[in-house]
């Protein structure tokens, strides 16, 4: 991945299904650019298998999505935290998943995101 905006520390992801709602908090962004980044968006994806880094593949089911403003040239923010709504049609199918974060920031020739880097939790979730 392209990495000049970054995960660093540790991040936390938590599912709440009575609410409707992923909870990303935790950990820092940092941009190590020497010019400000374009909008940035973070996605929670639910995977049936482990986010595999050597051989990136964006599996599994996108469960939230969030745009960020863009941040400065070398800049960092701390300790976020961000309460997006669950973005599935229906309710997930009970099971065991494995969560990672993605961080893209928009190409302002195409508008779509590229991926500059993602958090992979090495934990599975299950689902009700």
């Amino acid at each position: 991945f392209a990495r000049t905006v970054v995960f660093d520390g540790i991040w936390k992801l938590d599912l709440d299904l009575a609410r409707n709602e992923v909870v990303i908090t935790g950990g820092t962004l940092n941009n190590k650019a020497a010019q400000p980044s374009n909008k940035l968006r973070l996605m929670v994806y639910y995977a049936n298998k482990p986010f595999d880094v050597k051989n990136p593949e964006l599996v599994g089911t996108v469960f939230s999505s969030t745009d960020l403003d863009p941040m400065e040239a070398n800049g960092t923010k701390i300790n976020q935290s961000y309460v997006t709504k669950i973005a599935l049609d229906t309710p997930p199918v009970a099971g065991n998943y494995y969560p990672y974060l993605l961080l893209g920031e928009q190409n302002p020739q195409t508008q779509e995101f590229e991926v500059k880097d993602v958090k992979v939790f090495q934990e599975f979730v299950t689902l009700p």
